[in-house]
């Protein structure tokens, strides 16, 4: 056949029609002859006999066999591999005819096809498990029989800084057919064995805890049985993160060493010190060195010693270094630092380096190592502390990292044939690859290359069980009030730290720790629900272990008990945990039934959206999915207003779109849902002390309370009380003693502090007793603390402006006419109370608290004036900029109010083309400009409110939001005559 007749007239290929390979891709193995005709024929021949029969009746005078098709043959000549009828019909189509009269609204005419579930784990037998270096019966008998071989680690770190590919390593050396025995191909996606969730895999982001029990060796081939926490690097998952270190005994902070110690990776190294756990250090990335910066190793060097001096110096000057007690010099010499890199899948110390060069010196592999860090210098065959020129290097740029160096470049740009690249790694490593392996892509060769030179992660795993403690419950008893001692032997507690998602998307299974005896499965347990800060704390329930499982990320391994100090999945126990619950015996007196988890969740979600049902007739669903799915999100708080809108509450953007998504697919499949634009909570305070002493009464005028309100501004007592320095729970002679000597109070207002409130503390309001004995009766008034103290923590969580918690005020009880018999008054007295402290705001010229997110910014020198422009629109502000040593990166840190944050990191990232990336954190409350009890303020209905009117905008629109009618005015808490009376004088506007 003529070439000309392979294309048409614009050149594209046409092929012929009677050659099979110009329909078959190239290299693809032949089909076999009439295999495609037969399986098209069939597939066609069933959707039209389908169809047929549920649209037409039946008919007998055609006389077709039920497998033929009841259309022609094609032509003679035609290939049956690519003849398809023009009267058939498409493959896989579903002729559907519905009656509208008979159809109700709420069914669907065509059904979504089912969806993979969102939560993955694999089977649960030995024999169909992934197969692994090591016997899993053995590491349930370590786990079991050798709990100083045990560990439990949390491996934190800031967002993309290479936390789960280091934990990825870790399971592809231990898991040969997960990623290729350890390998990855030139422009595959990574392992990612922890990402269970698709939208983890969708965006490449770790969004839930991963938990993964593995037997790891350390360099002296002793096995431990190590269950790694990973721990969600983004702000919003900061819930997750403390609950997760709640659970461990030690810590691997993984930094970035290019970016270098973060902000976001400053908070974590002080959570781990107040927590008084050791860490270790793995400085990750190392290729990005080489590769991406291309610093000369000497550079190269300086930069490390930088990242490790900036984590020292925040080690050294951090709150919390008096009371920690583990290391504080993060060093290569001290054992608490490893070199890592999943880009060339290697991981290192100096431990690795001294026993490759012991042979060559003829030294002991312990003493050459303490010589591989600091100033020291190898010149004419002789170790020197003075550099003999210079510029000459240390042992470490010397012997460590020029040699990686040198496998970098060889690997990437010498030839496959030259045998450069063999000769350097026999001659400096004793390593030989097969020839077919010099041929691969260079990003495999790399790979291969550094597998091969650093064939196993001993010395990491060495770190991070030398540097960890073995689990001991009784020091976590104690440190949680509970003495071990008072428990028994036979006793079991669990502290259940963590609720997700099974894979049938639909029941649940829960993450926990046994701190005290040993649970097995099939026993009846006490839960006690709440982690001892709610209002549910306290409740008792029974339930029923039904099964125990040790965790490894995407898929459980089966065992019959859960020693003390283990982490294990529990099922059968979700429906009576909620987010967080403590396990007990069912024998367990209950004087010693006590919740011990200890968490804050929920003090930082202030995003805020309402949620309906596009049907209502769904939203039965729709209230059941969201209490069912927060108990899988620590900080999603799902609320009722008096509207009657369902609010969620969240920390973020990030948390709420993952929330959404989960409402969406994975709790209750194929919800329609409706979301409002995103809103903040607020708070409420006063600007100034009362200007008028203000009484309400009861409307059997029994009962009278005059309570004053004054602005508090020191900070230092505020952070102190958010901390427990300051707590009502210690001997009253303490608290007064503390508030007397370290805040300057005086000593009749230290003695007379009641309470705190709202209920989280975060920049609470107080309550005093400031009567006079001549004036009140003060053994009435002390009978009735209990429900004034109430009626204060009603007002202290819904202000009067629009009802959102009241801050940073000091209330003082002025005045309190109470009747005959108190305890005859209770129901009369709370309203008072509460009445009382509104008055007492609102006479002080309240104003409206915003929050206001800490922004860290990383982005090139060219887009900080983007950055700054970008914040500026937001009513944001930069307070500091700091170049990043060794890189044209910069970072910068500052503020924007949480109500102007929507969407701000699409922005960043859309201004400046990619090259910045913003970190948001909870920072502090500040004042709403303009005065929300302002009439007058101007509030354009079509364009942007005026600075000076949005304190009043914010509350009105609030009060809409709620359903709360009508103005926040003292009017509706006093006498007609009194209120005008106020008016008069000038007191209120």
């Amino acid at each position: 056949m003529d070439s000309d007749d392979l294309y048409d007239e614009f050149g594209n290929f046409v092929g012929d029609a009677n050659d099979s390979d110009a329909e078959s891709g190239a290299g693809a193995p032949d089909p076999a002859p009439g295999h495609f005709a037969q399986n098209h024929a069939q597939n066609h021949a069933q959707n039209h006999a389908q169809n047929h029969a549920q649209n037409h009746p039946p008919d007998h005078s055609q006389n077709h066999p039920p497998d033929q098709a009841p259309w022609e043959d094609p032509p003679a000549g035609t290939p049956k591999a690519v003849f398809v009828p023009e009267s058939a019909p498409a493959p896989a189509v579903e002729t559907i005819v519905v009656n509208a009269a008979s159809a109700g609204p709420a069914e669907p005419v065509i059904r979504p096809a089912p969806q993979a579930p969102a939560i993955e784990h694999g089977p649960r037998g030995d024999a169909a498990l992934p197969a692994t270096t090591y016997l899993k019966a053995y590491m349930r008998r370590v786990a079991q029989q050798q709990p100083e071989r045990v560990r439990n680690v949390a491996v934190v770190g800031h967002l993309h800084s290479g936390k789960t590919s280091l934990v990825d390593s870790l399971v592809t050396h231990t898991h040969p057919g997960v990623g290729g025995g350890g390998g990855q191909r030139h422009g595959a996606r990574p392992v990612r064995f922890l990402d269970t969730h698709p939208l983890e895999r969708e965006r490449g982001v770790s969004l839930h805890t991963s938990a993964v029990s593995l037997l790891l060796q350390d360099s002296r081939d002793r096995s431990f049985a190590v269950c790694l926490l990973d721990c969600p690097g983004h702000a919003d998952f900061r819930d997750e993160r403390l609950a997760l270190m709640g659970a461990v005994e030690g810590v691997v902070v993984v930094v970035d060493v290019v970016e270098g110690l973060g902000a976001p990776t400053k908070t974590m190294v002080s959570e781990a010190m107040r927590r008084n756990l050791p860490m270790t250090v793995v400085l990750s990335k190392l290729d990005r060195l080489v590769l991406e910066l291309q610093l000369a190793p000497r550079d190269a060097g300086r930069k490390i010693s930088h990242v490790l001096a900036a984590i020292n110096g925040h080690v050294h000057h951090n709150e919390y270094a008096a009371a920690y007690t583990h290391e504080r010099l993060f060093s290569p010499l001290n054992d608490n630092v490893v070199f890592a890199s999943h880009a060339l899948g290697a991981s290192f110390t100096l431990a690795t380096w001294s026993r490759l060069y012991a042979a060559r010196f003829h030294m002991d592999a312990a003493r050459l190592r303490l010589l591989l860090w600091g100033d020291v210098y190898f010149h004419e065959g002789r170790f020197r502390t003075a550099p003999p020129a210079p510029a000459a290097p240390t042992l470490f740029e010397q012997f460590v990292l020029e040699p990686v160096y040198k496998l970098v470049a060889h690997t990437l740009v010498a030839d496959a044939g030259d045998g450069s690249l063999a000769r350097l790694l026999w001659d400096h490593f004793a390593v030989a690859l097969p020839k077919a392996a010099y041929r691969e892509d260079p990003q495999t060769l790399l790979r291969t290359v550094f597998r091969a030179v650093f064939p196993d992660t001993g010395d990491l795993v060495h770190l991070i069980v030398q540097n960890t403690p073995p689990p001991r419950g009784a020091a976590v008893l104690a440190s949680r009030g509970v003495a071990a001692a008072s428990l028994g032997p036979d006793l079991v507690v669990a502290d259940v730290f963590k609720t997700s998602l099974r894979r049938d998307a639909a029941t649940f299974e829960c993450l926990a720790k046994v701190v005290h005896g040993t649970l097995r499965a099939g026993d009846a347990v006490h839960v006690v629900a709440g982690d001892g800060s709610g209002d549910g704390d306290g409740a008792v329930r029974s339930a029923l272990v039904r099964s125990i499982h040790v965790p490894v990320a995407r898929y459980h391994m089966d065992v019959d008990a859960a020693p003390e100090g283990t982490i294990v999945v529990l099922r059968g126990v979700a429906g009576a945990v909620g987010k967080a619950a403590t396990l007990y015996s069912r024998h367990t007196p209950a004087p010693l039934l006590r919740p011990i988890h200890r968490t804050d969740n929920g003090l930082r979600s202030f995003y805020k959206v309402a949620v309906e049902c596009e049907n209502p007739a769904e939203l039965p669903r729709l209230v059941a999915a969201l209490q069912r799915l927060a108990a899988c999100y620590l900080s999603a708080e799902p609320r009722l207003e008096e509207s009657g809108e369902h609010v969620l509450l969240a920390p973020g953007e990030l948390y709420l779109d993952c929330f959404l998504h989960d409402l969406r697919h994975a709790s209750t499949p194929c919800l329609a849902i409706r979301v409002s634009d995103p809103m903040v909570r607020f708070a409420e305070t006063c600007g100034e002390r009362s200007a008028a002493r203000v009484a309400p009464h009861s409307p059997s005028k029994t009962c009278l309370l005059a309570v004053s309100a004054e602005p508090v501004r020191d900070a230092r007592l505020l952070a102190a009380i958010e901390k427990g320095a300051v707590s009502l729970a210690q001997p009253a002679r303490t608290t007064a003693r503390v508030l007397r000597d370290d805040f300057g109070w005086d000593a009749l207002a230290a003695r007379s502090l009641w309470c705190f409130g709202p209920r989280d503390l975060q920049s609470p309001s107080m309550l005093l007793d400031d009567t006079l004995d001549a004036d009140t009766d003060k053994a009435a008034l002390a009978q009735a603390r209990d429900l004034i103290v109430a009626g204060f923590r009603l007002a202290a969580a819904e202000g009067p402006l629009c009802a959102e918690p009241v801050r940073r005020t000091k209330f003082k009880i002025l005045d309190a006419v109470l009747g005959a018999d108190v305890r005859a008054s209770g129901g009369q007295i709370i309203p008072v109370a509460r009445n009382a402290v509104h008055c007492g705001l609102l006479t002080a010229a309240p104003r409206l608290l915003e929050p206001v997110y800490r922004v860290h910014v990383s982005c090139t020198a060219k887009s900080v004036p983007a950055v700054h422009t970008i914040l500026e629109k937001r009513r944001g502000w930069v307070l500091s900029e700091t170049p990043v040593a060794g890189t044209p990166l910069s970072e910068l840190e500052g503020c924007v109010p949480i109500i102007d944050s929507v969407g701000l990191d699409t922005d960043m990232r859309l201004y400046t083309q990619g090259q910045a990336f913003c970190s948001l954190d909870f920072l502090r409350w500040d004042v709403v400009p303009g005065d929300p009890m302002d009439l007058l303020c101007p509030l354009p209905q079509m364009g942007p409110v005026p600075r000076a009117s949005m304190a009043r905008d914010f509350v009105m629109k609030t009060r809409r939001r709620k359903g709360l009618g009508g103005e926040p005015t003292l009017q509706k808490y006093v006498d007609p005559e009194l209120y005008a009376s106020l008016r008069r004088r000038g007191i209120l506007n």
